[in-house]
């Protein structure tokens, strides 16, 4: 009997060429024809193609059975071979007893026929159950079989088997079965036993003792103690060092004096410094589309265990993740995620690019983006570059520095690639460059302000604004636009320049991308105004920077003809010079005339925004407050000006404040007279005259011996005090810094500590 199986929707057709359902298989009694199976899969070119099998990796089951009536199997089988023509031919029983026992008197039973097929993974797929029969036959010569395996009977037991009772005795020649175990004899092993060493001789009766140690290869007594002499001495604690200089190179570790740099303007954390805001936002959430543009810079202070260098808000597969490998030799930037539904198996791609010269604790860094194409500095050399596959998804920042541990110093851009060398950022007037970073200098103001984002939608009827040669009022009305801002020309017998200035922040960086967007009504009927024209401080817009996009409201020269309806005016540039934008009413080709009576020439404004599209939007140093990574840069705060902000240090002068407590269970307050700016608290020491003991596992927080310090009556520090024997030194960096200025400071009881102590505050120069 053949059967073709479509494995798919797992019924029997009629051929390889013919989808058709066949009718039910009827199995006769008795009979030991074998099953030609096929399995079908949907073929390319044709309806059905064969499943392709391989006795040593795919399995298939055949089985007759009811789901009612005894016996419930009839007939079961495992196992085939493959004909010449791929097909299975499966052997399958139909002379068992219980098919015997089922048919009985009956011409036939109805039952199911199952066809399971599995491979060398387990996993099993039922690929047909489906009705049969199995008809009764009518010459009863075909013996029946047992489903089970057949037994021996007592007597060929009795006769061939050894008998447990007799202990291996009854065993017909002990002799060859030694031989056969290939085990010693007891007159054997005794014989041998006369040349081993003897365990209470303890080695005394070594034949000779120097050969021996020669075959084990050790040395004697005395060989060991000359070496020895030239070993380290444990009581000497390193002191015996030849040379402790050469030994501080060959385990790569730094000096005391090479490590204060890194600590004194630095953060220990347990995990990244996230970005606080709305989930998926954070420092620059506002990536152009199609301009992923971005560029980190920090000093990699991992050690042993790698660690990521940005995380976007999703770090799930198929999102951009770069990461630097353990011993610095690979960067990965990504899990692609693959999952075959038909068979099962997650085909997981770690998309990752080797670093020609492994990345080390200490190292500056620097990696920038661009769109999908990446680079990474080990100070100013490339030592991986390559293209972010388009599966990976790119999203802003949401966390940096994932490990645990120091972190030092951290700028990030999400809009702009910095320059590589001074030079480069000169010539393209940013003046800052991943060479200026490297040599220890922070950003100008320029770049640190550059990222705003100002609006101005409505003038209220309340508004005015007059200077010399305009006066301004709000609330008015034109062109279905309420609360619009109307410019109106002053009388003046005397030239004047023409002019208002967009309430919008100064485009002061040169080499940075800007964009203004308002809209204007400029009537056709005015004589005095024949035309606008944007200008950027004293400089047209062909002249103050490169036009990248504009409306077909405005030119290259800034200018905007009239038009008696709304216009909406739209423009993006990256400036040479600086200077704020203004709107100049221009009167044939100058801005500079007089208006000798009064006249109704007005030009209507209002929904104005400017944004500052480049910058730097994250800048931490570790010396002020710790928790600054929100969007400031791409918000309306002046990113300088906004309390709080973390500005570098130059890393070579400190401030140290020495507090005397006299017991730490009581308050300590402390007033300055005149504020201390210019300095930031960046460690913390406490130590104690007595031995403190650990209070964490108590419930009352009152009786914990937690360091709680205030300044200008804001909490900086919160930290449980472990157990400490006196003396001993306990540092504490504070996650929470002062802004910029310091008056006062307050420390609060801990009610279980009745020893006294000193607290060293030390401060950093911030600017």
């Amino acid at each position: 009997m053949t059967l073709y199986i479509d494995i798919e929707n797992k019924k029997l057709v009629q051929s390889i060429t013919s989808d058709r359902s066949v009718s039910t298989p009827v199995f006769m009694q008795g009979d030991n024809e074998p099953l030609e199976i096929f399995l079908l899969e949907k073929g390319e070119d044709t309806i059905f193609s064969p499943k392709a099998l391989t006795v040593e990796n795919d399995f298939l089951r055949v089985a007759i059975a009811r789901f009612k009536g005894y016996p419930k199997s009839l007939t079961y089988t495992s196992g085939y071979t493959l004909n010449p023509n791929g097909g299975a031919e499966v052997l399958l029983p139909l002379n068992t007893k219980d098919i015997e026992i089922a048919l009985q008197e009956q011409e036939y039973i109805s039952a199911f026929l199952e066809v399971e097929y599995s491979n060398t993974e387990g996993k099993v797929i039922t690929v047909l159950q489906t009705t049969c029969r199995v008809k009764n036959d009518l010459i009863d010569n075909a013996p029946t079989v047992e489903l089970q395996e057949q037994f021996y009977d007592k007597a060929y037991v009795d006769e061939v088997f050894s008998k447990k009772s007799a202990n291996l005795s009854d065993l017909a020649d002990k002799a060859a079965s030694r031989t056969n175990l290939s085990v010693y004899s007891k007159s054997e092993t005794d014989a041998n036993d006369a040349l081993a060493l003897k365990k209470a001789s303890n080695l005394s009766d070594l034949a000779n003792k120097e050969t021996a140690r020669s075959n084990l290869s050790v040395y004697s007594k005395s060989e060991v103690d000359s070496k020895h002499e030239l070993d380290l001495k444990k009581a000497e604690n390193l002191s015996d060092l030849a040379d402790t200089g050469q030994a501080r190179v060959n385990l790569d570790v730094p000096q005391v004096c090479e490590l204060a740099p890194l600590g004194s303007s630095g953060i220990v954390s347990p995990g990244s410094l996230s970005i606080s805001g709305s989930y998926g936002y954070g420092i620059g959430d506002d990536f152009p589309q199609g301009e992923k543009k971005w560029t980190l810079l920090t000093t990699y202070l991992s050690r042993d265990k790698g660690g990521t260098l940005f995380s976007s808000a999703y770090t799930d597969y198929n999102y951009f993740y770069p990461a630097i490998s353990a011993d610095g030799s690979k960067l990965n930037v990504g899990y692609i995620y693959s999952y075959d539904s038909e068979t099962g198996t997650d085909n997981n791609q770690e998309v990752s690019f080797p670093i020609s010269n492994p990345i080390k604790y200490g190292d500056k860094i620097a990696m920038t983006l661009d769109d999908r194409d990446f680079k990474l500095y080990k100070g100013l050399e490339l030592v991986a570059s390559g293209t972010i596959p388009d599966e990976l998804y790119i999203y802003s920042a949401s966390s940096f520095l994932s490990w645990k541990g120091l972190k030092k110093d951290i700028v990030y851009s999400c809009s702009m690639i910095l320059p590589l060398t001074s030079a480069e950022g000169t010539s393209s007037k940013l003046n800052y460059s991943i060479e200026d970073y490297m040599n220890g200098e922070y950003p100008p103001k320029t770049i640190l302000t550059s990222r705003f984002y100002n609006v101005k939608t409505s003038f209220l009827s309340t508004f005015s604004y007059s200077n010399s040669g305009i006066q301004c009022v709000g609330g008015a009305s034109i062109g279905n636009k309420s609360n619009c801002l109307k410019i109106s020309l002053k009388v003046l017998t005397y030239s004047y320049s023409r002019e208002y200035n967009l309430p919008v922040n100064s485009f002061s960086a040169s080499g940075i991308k800007y964009r203004i967007k308002f809209n204007v009504y400029l009537p056709t009927t005015n004589p005095n105004v024949s035309k606008l024209q944007l200008k950027l401080g004293s400089y047209a817009l062909s002249t103050a920077g490169t036009i990248i996009s504009k409306t077909d409201n405005i030119d290259n020269s800034g200018y905007i003809q009239p038009k008696d309806e709304w216009q909406e005016v739209d423009v993006t540039l990256r400036m040479k010079y600086t200077g704020t934008p203004k709107l100049c009413l221009l009167k044939g080709s100058s801005s500079y005339y007089r208006v000798e009576e009064e006249t109704t020439d007005a030009v209507y404004v209002r929904d104005i925004y400017a944004w500052g599209m480049e910058g730097i939007e994250g800048l931490f140093y570790g010396s002020t407050e710790c928790d600054f990574w929100i969007n400031k840069g791409a918000s309306k705060y002046n990113l300088t000006h906004y309390n709080g902000y973390s500005l570098p240090c130059d890393g070579s002068k400190t401030y140290l404040h020495k507090i005397k407590i006299s017991a730490f269970n009581n308050s300590y307050y402390e007033y300055f007279d005149s504020s201390i700016a210019g300095l930031a608290l960046s460690q913390i020491i406490l130590k104690f005259d007595s031995d403190v003991a650990d209070t964490s596992q108590e419930e009352d927080d009152n009786i914990k011996n937690i360091f709680v310090m205030n300044i200008n009556g804001y909490e900086i520090c919160r930290e449980q005090i472990p157990a400490l024997n006196a003396g001993m030194a306990y540092n504490i960096y504070p996650h929470k810094g002062i802004n910029n200025y310091f008056s006062s400071i307050d420390i609060m009881p801990m009610y279980s500590c009745s020893c006294g102590g000193t607290i060293d505050l030390i401060f950093t120069k911030t600017d």
